[in-house]
């Protein structure tokens, strides 16, 4: 059943009709004629919306018309006052002036009601559902919203708000599922979330959550109604599915939404660093995604970098042998280490987040490499890394860093503070 707006919008449409009519001998104008019908047939559609499911499209080809019309009866008052005053030069008809001068009235009194009830049909006068301020239109292709979470340190993931408006006790049902992680440079970020995340009502009647994905609710009285999501991981796809039922008819919307780190994180990579080599250990996590840091962790490991360099040329790695020969003489010689570079392991990815390992979870140690803030950093023998680098990289990279490492047997992780 469509909104009393929309009756309302046909009544005054029909009303105006009947008066231009009248006054035109049953002759109206063609575009005006046209208008009309044009809110006919797309009243018909909205008392019919459970079967078109285009009443986004409806509802403002409706208003659209009706504005035209509204525009268009301002010319015919003026062409009827002409032909009153005409008539009345050649004492015509007095019948026909006072009919003239009732329609006329009429007609700005009808128009002014046809105005106030397009006003509020595209307010709140039929059901309605929008999410982070956009309208969301059953008829059209499924839209993508992107959340961007501010990071750990900012206090969490602000919530997004679902609003909408309709016939008070309408039932909406709100199912969400997650669709995969958002795809980067031929990396997927396709761990699924721990958990969806979670909704909060803000003024809904009959507020019922069924699962982690699935709540049910009805509308409010009047004005509008809303709750609220909080998503949890970063750099996954969510789809929602929204059902709003209502006096036997109803709407389904669907939509996707991203979430994403809200800072902007920088590729290591880009950077000209001669005494650092980029790695992630394995052929199955591409190299070219893994190194994204905040501007600090970049910053910090340019220092490393130049500051390793120096070590380095300046023979501080170098172990020295002794040969002994004749037996006065004895030779020195120093030899630089096999391994001549800082081997960096992951950072963070380039929208922040979770790692993906074949599917999974990297390893739960890499749980903390959302926010570009984390570096690993290879201190293991196997790779030719010698115990005079590794004590170096434990000293200079906390002196860097400004925080004390923490030792993983293979590896040093190294945090620095965002501001």
């Amino acid at each position: 059943m469509a909104r009393p707006q929309t009756d309302y919008v046909l009544q005054h449409t029909q009303e105006i009709e009947k008066l231009l009519r009248e006054a035109g001998s049953g002759r109206i104008d063609s575009e005006v004629e046209k208008l009309i019908k044009i809110i006919e047939k797309k009243h018909g559609e909205l008392n019919d919306i459970g079967k078109h499911r285009r009443w986004s499209e409806s509802r403002y080809e409706l208003a659209n018309a009706g504005r035209k019309l509204i525009a268009k009866i301002p010319e015919e008052i003026r062409e009827f006052r002409k032909a009153r005053e005409y008539i009345r030069s050649h004492n015509g008809s007095t019948l026909r002036i006072a009919m003239l001068e009732r329609v006329t009235t009429k007609l700005t009194f009808t128009r002014s009601r046809l105005e106030r009830s397009i006003t509020g049909l595209t307010r709140m006068g039929l059901p309605s559902a929008g999410f982070e301020g956009r309208e969301l239109n059953p008829a059209a292709f499924e839209p993508y919203f992107t959340l961007r979470h501010p990071g750990k340190s900012a206090g969490g993931m602000p919530p997004a708000t679902f609003r909408f408006t309709g016939p008070a006790g309408s039932e909406v049902t709100i199912e969400m599922e997650h669709v995969r992680g958002l795809t980067y440079g031929g990396h997927g970020h396709a761990i699924a979330p721990e958990h969806l995340g979670t909704f909060r009502n803000r003024n809904a009647r009959s507020f019922k959550v069924f699962s982690a994905g699935k709540l049910r609710f009805q509308l409010r009285d009047e004005g509008e109604t809303s709750v609220q999501y909080l998503a949890s991981d970063l750099c996954t796809r969510r789809k929602f599915t929204v059902t709003q039922l209502w006096r036997g008819a109803g709407m389904r919307h669907g939509l996707f939404v991203d979430v994403r780190y809200a800072k902007k994180l920088y590729d290591l990579n880009q950077y000209d660093l001669k005494y650092m080599k980029l790695y992630t250990g394995d052929g199955t996590h591409p190299d070219s995604v893994c190194h994204y840091g905040s501007k600090e962790m970049i910053e910090a490991l340019q220092s490393l970098n130049h500051s390793y360099g120096r070590a380095l040329e300046s023979g501080e790695f170098d172990e020295a042998t002794t040969t002994v020969g004749d037996p006065l003489a004895l030779t020195v010689t120093y030899r630089r280490p096999k391994q001549t570079k800082i081997l960096v392991n992951d950072l963070s990815l380039p929208w922040g987040g979770r790692f993906k390992f074949e599917g999974k979870q990297k390893k739960k140690g890499h749980s903390s490499h959302k926010w570009g803030n984390d570096v690993d950093i290879s201190i293991n023998p196997t790779n030719g890394i010698t115990a005079l680098q590794a004590n170096w990289l434990r000293r200079r990279g906390q002196e860097i860093m400004g925080v004390q490492p923490l030792d993983e047997g293979d590896h040093l992780h190294f945090r620095v503070q965002q501001n």
